[in-house]
């Protein structure tokens, strides 16, 4: 979903106008984080109608930043938030949180357990005592008003 259609939605929400679920907005919404493990380099891309789109625009704007163009798709996630951490030898993990899954308390919550769970995958790859970090983020959601 755009900037655009939000602000199209609540305008239409708040002058007493009603339509129909779906109308405006699509029932899903996908996002994916890429990765080049050369130029460890890593781009993100939300709020996609498909995976396949969310994936292939985290791909391409990765490709489009790392002269190596060696990047791939380690996390993807469909109306969750999702995460990627690396150590400084370049192993990963990922995670994705749904909003629902944070026990109903939203996006916030959900961001922050997929953050805390792939520092854990990581740590579980690299060994306890590797320093991971997150160096992705993002959360792809629809809201329906």
């Amino acid at each position: 979903m755009t900037l655009k259609q939000i602000h199209l939605t609540l305008l239409l929400s708040f002058s007493g106008l009603a339509l129909g679920s779906g109308q405006l907005m699509a029932d899903n919404s996908y996002g994916a984080i890429a990765y080049s493990g050369t130029s460890h380099i890593s781009t993100t891309a939300q709020s996609w109608n498909s995976l396949q789109e969310a994936k292939n625009t985290a791909l391409y704007n990765c490709n489009r930043d790392t002269p190596a163009k060696a990047c791939y798709v380690p996390v993807e996630f469909q109306n969750a938030c999702g995460a990627l951490a690396i150590d400084y030898s370049g192993t990963w993990g990922g995670w994705w949180q749904s909003p629902s899954q944070a026990g109903g308390n939203g996006v916030n919550l959900a961001l922050s357990h997929a953050k805390q769970k792939a520092i854990q995958a990581c740590k579980q790859y690299a060994g306890p005592q590797a320093q991971c970090r997150v160096v992705a983020e993002r959360c792809a959601v629809v809201f329906n008003f």
